[in-house]
């Protein structure tokens, strides 16, 4: 069973944290800068997730700009969180039942990391891609003996 824990330590555990009174224009270059999706909102603890999706669905449906904006007032703060020994296969589940990109990993409210989506995808590829390479191989291994 592949872990969150695994998908943590192969995807490197740097996460990218915002404060919930950081201006929206201030989170918006941070995510750019590094090439994200989402940043985890901390504040003492994980207080939410700010996503891409959340500033363009929200500063326009509230009709705010980037710089008067707060990261508080348009951060989805309902997270979901699971725990590092959950399977990647559960994971995939959740957020797929709850409409989600972004699920925060924590331990005893520490937040551990976040997953995206995208890494859950890459993560199942590559374990598939792996057990069919050993299916092969086993599969070639017993066609010898049979010669």
């Amino acid at each position: 069973m592949l872990t969150v824990k695994k998908l943590l330590m192969d995807k490197g555990l740097q996460t990218w944290t915002t404060s919930p009174d950081t201006p929206v224009s201030d989170a918006l270059i941070q995510m750019v800068n590094h090439d994200i999706g989402a940043l985890a909102v901390v504040e003492d603890s994980l207080v939410g997730i700010l996503s891409d999706r959340d500033i363009l669905r929200k500063l326009s449906q509230k009709g705010k700009s980037l710089r008067n904006t707060l990261v508080k007032e348009i951060m989805t703060a309902e997270m979901i969180s699971v725990n590092p020994k959950q399977a990647v296969d559960e994971c995939m589940a959740i957020m797929h039942r709850h409409r989600i990109r972004y699920l925060a990993v924590a331990t005893n409210s520490n937040l551990d990391g976040i997953v995206s989506i995208d890494d859950i995808l890459h993560t199942v590829i590559v374990e598939q891609a792996e057990s069919l390479d050993q299916l092969e191989n086993a599969s070639q291994d017993n066609n010898l003996w049979e010669l």
